[in-house]
């Protein structure tokens, strides 16, 4: 990590990349003449125009898309930089689901692949896997699955492909991020029998097995297909694990020559564990100085000051968690014990301080630090000690600190197509989404280790017959288990027609589309609590138990109480109690109905110009349910009654032409605009209802086409968004205080608004140089930038507001008008008989001093580029297939990703704190061979093969360079799998 000024040259990792991109496309040109005339044609079996099934790619490359107008197309006739990954390039890669395959496409990030991250200690982001979160162009995409949105990340066992369209175009069908669309068309059923096992076993532990079956029942006329899966495989890390199983049916129905129904169904379940890894320095507060201070009666808000204050002078602490009742899950028949007045450490400072002055780079080895050998107090404070950073190893995990998410879902679509002539064509299509998460987890920060300074144990509480603390001195944590349930359902309809019609000088294809999607989702939050008695307050304190584990003792975690289940410890009845009219109970529905027309021409005598034009009008209602309904005496959540609503109706236009200058070059051009749609959207300070967020979009390039031998683009884009939300409680505190004192109500949420830009540069390079060589690859620079942040955005407040606020506090009308700042409050006459409450005066008069003072601080940074957004990043992958002699069915390859620097932060004189740039790689080796007349390959796949330990910060402090937030790249790890066609 350093400090670095805009003129700080590029690391040698990317003229080392681009060097190698460059030398590549180079090479591979001058053998674009080998072998064309032995490339056999490959059969494709056209389903309709609505659909492209990935039959027709071969290798890493794809001529087709319906990406660019619903309409199967040339994909070098889009006005739109469409890449696509295909089902060779995502078995190469060894991906099992959607987003180990979009980790390497063009301009994108992905969330929780091949990293972890310690704002969570460590774990956290495999369990977020559940959620599909892929970011183009520094901004989160959709993900729509045949073009039905999708949030669900899909298993790699029922994807035939992904087409990705980032920026405009992919708004050319429903509402979508600015940032592009990610559509997974599913494994459809074809004419063509196909007959696949295959299992794979992962370096970690465990693995998987999958079947791909396509029966022809009718030539020609009817056929089905089925694929299932089964997934059990261990991470790099103790204790996780991550379970998969699932089936999917699709099937093709040709009624006639002019008529074809499609189904397809998915039932599925997962569940993953992902413990979290104690990283953080969190008991360097202790200076190994006991002093033991009692709360006489804990109940007493005063005399837990005083003895929090005691102690705190002393370093440790009774902090309000020590008072709740404790079950320690080594002593479950003691059942819970209230250790009011007992003391911790403090348990503080989590910053990755150890960092800060050592390189990684110099083959120091890093590894935990084994707290239960520090249990020695010193007499003198000088021999203190401070904890050194427990930084896991490749294995190291803590079971105690997991969290594990159990999901289920299903889904079913049906497609209608009908050709009612040469020229017209019509799809009436319907999907439903059913998706359940339980999410597991210990609340508490279970991720803190604390240290047990109290010699005794609470009073009327003994452990073998005594009173003495066995685990005085011990490292523990505690945790509330807890368990979050998410449910998201959905109903997807729409019909789309399109009419082709050609003239001599033009063909032009005229669409249009109507859809309709009505969805619901909520979220219940529910906690482990003790259920004695008749009617108990289930909200209370007194039934809300901690649980309490010490390190050195083993154990089968938190994770073993499950919801729905009934648990009985020390005497008492836990469950999972939905209790209180706290957060995590909401409700929301929404309905959202979209029409569209479109057109798509080729103009001219050969062609050469393409366009695309378009105009999507979206009229949406939302529902949001979060007033909170409980039973007046167990006080548990029974419903949630309708608060809110909001509905708009927004026009978007979309269009781009693509011109081509030769036959191996073109140039293109595109604008659109988009909405965010799918929150209750915010009161502004004004009380007024935000907009929703609108974007625009420009983009344009040139491509590069030498048949199916090599292709590639070069582009450039610039987006905007504005409308964006933004958190504004330091301001809304601030404003409450004045409310307080003039006696008003609080002013309750507001939100402020900023736009994001999102603009940068793309080089893109795909082919099959020879019939045994296929690669692809890109270099993008993204930048992203908030502008207008509040200050900007809230000058129409406080150009009005003001004025009230001192009318309320006794300022006569006039003189209150005239006040354009805090420092002309001190020209009001304060003195007695004025009539002016001097109270709220000071309170107005401080509150908006602090006010502006917020808002100047975010003026220094606005306009500035984003953080935690690499200022580049790439990826090549590439693939060689012997076809002849001794070495014929063996496939070699090989990938590497390079991640730029990134901007963390900046420092008071301007200058930017960025991380190191790295480079991660990736290789693989297939070989394909016949026996007992069946075609059995054998594939190996690694990753990290040279098993290096890169390290990257993701944020930190800009005042004292303490890291917060970082990545470690995971280990080396292989798959070896064994396949068969039969």
């Amino acid at each position: 990590m350093k400090a670095i000024t805009h003129d700080n040259p590029k690391s040698r990792y990317v003229r080392r990349f681009l060097a190698s991109l460059t030398c590549v496309g180079l090479g591979s040109s001058a053998l674009m003449a080998q072998d064309d005339a032995n490339e056999a044609s490959e059969e494709v079996f056209e389903l309709s125009p609505f659909v492209v099934d990935g039959s027709e790619d071969s290798g890493y490359v794809t001529n087709q898309s319906l990406s660019g107008s619903r309409f199967s197309q040339n994909l070098n006739d889009i006005p739109a930089n469409i890449s696509v990954i295909t089902a060779e390039m995502m078995e190469d890669l060894g991906a099992y689901d959607v987003q180990d395959a979009m980790a390497w496409s063009v301009n994108s990030e992905v969330s929780g692949v091949g990293e972890t991250t310690s704002s969570d200690a460590t774990g956290i982001t495999d369990l977020e896997r559940r959620n599909l979160t892929i970011n183009i162009r520094g901004i989160q995409s959709t993900t729509a699955r045949n073009f039905f949105k999708w949030s669900i990340n899909s298993d790699g066992y029922n994807v035939g492909r992904i087409d990705t369209s980032r920026g405009p175009n992919a708004l050319l069908f429903g509402a979508s991020s600015l940032a592009g669309l990610n559509n997974i068309t599913t494994k459809q059923a074809i004419f063509k029998e196909v007959n696949k096992v295959s299992t794979s076993f992962s370096s970690t532990g465990g693995g998987r097995a999958a079947l791909d079956v396509n029966k022809v029942l009718i030539d020609d006329k009817l056929a089905l297909r089925f694929n299932t899966f089964y997934h059990d495989m261990d991470s790099w890390r103790d204790y996780g694990n991550s379970k998969k199983d699932g089936f999917a049916l699709a099937g093709t129905w040709k009624v006639n020559d002019t008529f074809t129904v499609r189904f397809e169904g998915e039932k599925g379940t997962t569940e993953n564990v992902a413990p979290k890894s104690a990283i953080r320095d969190n008991t360097n507060g202790w200076d190994h100085s006991t002093l033991e201070v009692a709360v006489a009666n804990p109940n007493t808000a005063a005399n837990r000051r005083a003895a929090n204050a005691a102690n705190a002078a002393a370093g440790v602490a009774a902090i309000a968690a020590n008072y709740a009742p404790i079950i320690d899950i080594n002593n479950l028949d003691a059942g819970a014990v209230s250790w009011a007045g007992q003391v911790i450490s403090r348990g503080d400072g989590a910053f990755l301080k150890p960092f800060v002055d050592v390189g990684l780079t110099s083959g120091t080895e890093y590894v935990p630090m084994d707290l239960t050998e520090q249990t020695t107090l010193v007499d003198d404070p000088a021999d203190s000690f401070q904890s050194a950073l427990l930084l896991p190893d490749w294995d190291y995990g803590n079971l105690l600190m997991a969290g594990s998410v159990v999901g289920e879902h299903e889904t079913y679509s049906v497609y209608l197509e009908k050709k009612f002539s040469d020229n017209f064509f019509v799809e009436v299509a319907y999907n439903h989404q059913d998706e359940n998460r339980k999410w597991h987890s210990q609340d508490g920060g279970p991720n803190q280790i604390y240290y047990d300074l109290s010699p005794t144990l609470p009073d009327g509480y003994t452990i073998d017959g005594s009173s003495d603390n066995p685990n005085f001195l011990k490292p523990y944590i505690t945790a509330m288990p807890g368990v979050r349930e998410d449910y998201v359902q959905s109903d997807e309809f729409r019909a789309l027609g399109i009419y082709r019609m050609k003239w001599e000088w033009l063909e032009l294809d005229v669409g249009g589309n109507v859809s309709y999607r009505s969805s619901q989702s909520g979220q219940y939050r529910r906690a482990l609590t003790i259920v004695d008695g008749d009617n108990p307050d289930l909200s209370a304190s007194e039934n809300k138990p901690r649980f309490r584990h010490y390190l050195s003792d083993p154990t089968d975690g938190f994770t073993q109480y499950r919801d729905g289940e009934t648990y009985t410890i020390g005497g008492s009845t836990l469950e999972y109690v939905n209790a209180g009219t706290g957060g995590g109970q909401a409700h929301t529905q929404d309905q959202l109905t979209s029409m569209m027309l479109f057109t798509s021409g080729s103009w001219g005598h050969e062609g050469k110009l393409k366009t695309t034009i378009g105009i999507r009008r979206d009229k949406f209602d939302v529902e949001a349910f979060n007033n909170y309904i409980t039973d007046p005496v167990t006080k548990e959540y029974l419903r949630s009654e309708l608060s809110d609503t909001d509905a708009d109706t927004i026009d978007s236009p979309s269009y781009g032409a693509v011109y081509h200058l030769t036959d191996w070059l073109s140039v293109y051009g595109n604008y659109s605009k988009s909405f965010v749609f799918g929150n209750k959207r915010q009161l502004s300070f004004l009380g007024e209802t935000v907009a929703p967020p609108i974007g625009e979009s420009t983009e344009y390039g040139v491509r590069f086409r030498f048949g199916r031998k090599l292709s590639g683009s070069l582009n450039t884009y610039d987006s905007q968004q504005e409308n964006n939300p933004i958190n504004v409680n330091n301001i809304v505190n601030q404003i409450g205080f004045i409310h307080d004192a003039l006696g008003w109500d609080e002013l309750g949420q507001r939100s402020d608004t900023a736009t994001t830009a999102s603009e940068g540069y793309e080089f893109r390079l795909t082919g099959n140089p020879t019939k045994s060589w296929t690669l692809t690859g890109s270099v993008s620079f993204p930048e992203r930038m908030n502008t207008n942040s509040y200050g900007f955005a809230m000058d129409e407040y406080l150009s009005t507001v003001p004025a009230t606020w001192l009318e309320a506090a006794g300022v006569d009308a006039a003189t209150a008008a005239g006040i354009t700042s805090p420092d002309d409050i001190a020209n009001i006459d304060t003195s007695e008989g004025s009539g002016v409450d001097v109270e709220a005066i000071d309170a107005i008069t401080t509150r908006w001093t602090n006010i502006l003072n917020i808002i100047e601080n975010r003026r220094v940074n606005d306009g500035l580029g984003a953080t935690r957004l690499s200022k580049i990043n790439g990826n090549f992958l590439t693939r060689y297939s012997f076809r002849e002699g001794s070495l014929k069915g063996l496939s070699l390859g090989a990938g590497v990703r390079y991640n730029g620097e990134r901007v963390l932060n900046r420092t008071a004189e301007g200058d930017e704190i960025v991380s190191d740039d790295y480079l991660t790689y990736k290789v693989f080796a297939k070989y394909g061979f016949k026996w007992k007349d069946l075609k059995w390959n054998v594939s190996l796949n690694i990753d990290n093969p040279f098993n290096d330990l890169n390290f990257e910060y993701k944020t930190v402090n800009a005042t004292t360079l303490d890291g917060i937030t970082y990545n470690i790249s995971s280990p080396r790890s292989a798959k070896l799998g064994v396949g068969v066609d039969f």
